[in-house]
């Protein structure tokens, strides 16, 4: 990222799901310490609530959190000491910034971010201040495309290769060429990133309607909500 207006010129809610080399350097060379190497793809929250630090959900993962202040230039230094939380250890909540609260749910504060590494399922996750929107999800992309090709970026997100349904290719060129599928056709950060605007959502759902009505097939929107 060049710099810091750039960074912060982009607006959404919720998670979005963001390419490494658009997460500031900092944040990916703390990232590289604990994982050995780069992460490909980092989840934002931008939703503003309060981080609850808890026991990871299974005995092999553990957590690591740290805030970062974000600089001028477009980069992130860390801040104060990071807790770790192991699944196997009751262990108590630890103070990770003065004036934070230790007992499980912190805020942001503005002017900083919190990432969290997790080693199983290897990933971070980058929570962001109340009011501090960082990236914008395109999702005009949506606008022309047609219930099949909606329908196969939704499964292509929600159920393995097998359990697809499967279309002629024509649709999945259109979704390529969009840069909403990959060329191995499994969905990019755009594509993820359009499915969930809930204006998307709704359209996936009267495409998944019409499709059933039409007699082509059968798809159950219950795994796509």
């Amino acid at each position: 990222m060049e710099n810091l207006k750039s960074f912060n010129e982009f607006i959404n809610e919720g998670y979005v799901y963001v390419s490494q080399n658009e997460i500031p350097k900092g944040i990916r060379d703390w990232v590289k310490e604990f994982s050995g190497s780069p992460v490909k793809d980092y989840k934002v929250d931008q939703s503003g609530d309060k981080v609850s630090i808890h026991m990871p959900w299974h005995e092999r993962c553990v957590e690591t959190y740290q805030f970062f202040n974000l600089i001028p230039n477009g980069d992130a230094v860390p801040v104060g000491n990071s807790v770790t939380r192991k699944g196997y250890e009751g262990d108590s909540y630890q103070d990770f910034l003065e004036g934070q609260d230790k007992e499980g749910e912190v805020e942001v504060p503005m002017g900083k971010v919190l990432v969290v590494y997790c080693t199983y399922p290897r990933g971070v996750k980058i929570f962001t201040s109340k009011g501090a929107k960082l990236f914008l999800a395109d999702t005009s992309k949506a606008d022309d495309l047609t219930d099949e090709e909606l329908i196969i970026l939704q499964t292509t997100k929600g159920l393995k290769s097998f359990a697809r349904p499967k279309f002629p290719s024509e649709f999945y060129d259109k979704l390529i060429s969009k840069g909403l599928l990959a060329k191995n056709r499994s969905i990019t950060n755009d594509g993820r990133n359009l499915l969930s605007n809930p204006d998307v959502k709704e359209k996936v759902q009267m495409a998944i309607k019409r499709y059933n009505e039409s007699g082509k097939g059968h798809i159950s929107s219950m795994y796509f909500g």
